[in-house]
């Protein structure tokens, strides 16, 4: 055997191997868009971003090290919501065809299931949207889960600039609910870097977290 034949032996191995590397990486990525899809829908169906000292689901979102793109993180929860909870969809169908078909389909899936995740499965991303555009009636997907509008923009009590409305990290869990009272304007950073040592911070700061508590105080609020 020659060297050229060796050769191209060698790299259609490596060939093969980069192939096979590529889909097992797409899977994965598909498993990680899955769990993520899951975890994203526990934490706004029961509200856990409250636990965590976020007033919304968004605030959560934008968390630094969070950092959800919130139109991301809704596509994810709806197909979670329609896909598992609805139609009880297994784990292996949905990672075979990967959530962007799931968001293509999920306008017409409930008239057909078993055609439509078919198509899914054998059809381009492309070749889906041609054949929904024939689809009369084709239901149209529900409008994004509201939040709370975003409190008005407020001077941070540490002076940084911009601030918004930052409950104390009390009276949460266990049941507790929240005090409305307890909480000061912050802006994002100094927010975060709140719930991460309260005692110290409010410690570094207390200058200005006295003078504002005490002006509370003095107008009765």
């Amino acid at each position: 055997m020659n060297a050229e034949i060796t050769n191209v032996i060698e790299q259609s191995a490596k060939a093969e191997e980069n192939r096979d590397a590529i889909i097992q990486a797409k899977l994965n990525v598909a498993a990680n868009y899955l769990l993520l899809a899951r975890l994203l829908n526990e934490n706004h169906r029961d509200s856990l971003y409250k636990l965590l000292g976020c007033d919304s689901f968004d605030e959560f979102l934008g968390m630094p090290e969070v950092g959800f793109k919130r139109s991301t993180a809704y596509n994810l929860i709806k197909v979670w919501k329609l896909y598992k909870e609805k139609l009880g969809i297994d784990d292996h169908t949905m990672l075979d065809i990967g959530h962007t078909k799931l968001l293509k389909i999920a306008p017409v899936v409930e008239q057909d299931k078993d055609e439509w995740l078919g198509k899914a499965k054998s059809l381009s991303v492309s070749d889906l949207t041609e054949e929904i555009s024939g689809v009369s009636g084709a239901r149209q997907l529900s409008p994004p889960i509201k939040s709370p509008a975003p409190p008005p923009l407020m001077a941070c009590i540490n002076g940084c600039g911009p601030g918004e409305k930052s409950h104390f990290p009390i009276t949460r869990g266990a049941g507790g609910q929240e005090v409305e009272e307890w909480w000061v304007p912050m802006c994002r950073e100094c927010h975060s870097l709140f719930h991460v040592n309260p005692k110290e911070f409010v410690w570094t700061y207390k200058r200005a977290w006295a003078k504002y508590l005490y002006g509370l105080i003095s107008r009765g609020e």
